[in-house]
């Protein structure tokens, strides 16, 4: 009987695929780890790879051809968070990076906008 020695040459990314600000989140985007395509979920993915520099392309599903790129370097037994969120819509782009980042003014224009439907329906309500 023979045991293979364990090698530590493998890491994993951990992708994070945020839900989508607007819209019903239900689609997990495109992705591809070095040319790969990857399936993936709304929420947390990890990807087995091994040890070394690794290219991440993510692209929402709904439009394919805006793909975001990230190399990323993995080292053995290491786990490296990546972030990735949906655009807006078709006139902003995705943000894909190792840092989780926030979309502050995007939520107080939501915001913003359901005050101003509130306010314009008591005003139809009162007339």
């Amino acid at each position: 009987m023979t045991v293979e020695p364990r090698t530590n040459s493998d890491g994993m990314i951990r992708l994070n695929v945020r839900r989508p600000t607007m819209g019903s989140g239900r689609h997990a985007p495109w992705v591809q780890v070095d040319g790969v395509q990857v399936p993936v979920v709304v929420g947390d993915n990890l990807i087995k790879v091994s040890a070394g520099s690794h290219l991440v392309q993510v692209a929402p599903r709904w439009d394919p051809v805006r793909v975001r790129a990230l190399q990323v370097d993995v080292r053995p037994d290491a786990v490296v968070p990546v972030f990735y969120a949906d655009p807006a819509s078709r006139f902003f782009g995705g943000s894909l990076g190792t840092k989780h980042r926030q979309d502050w003014a995007l939520r107080f224009l939501q915001a913003w906008g359901v005050l101003v439907l509130l306010s314009m329906l008591i005003e139809f309500i009162r007339r």
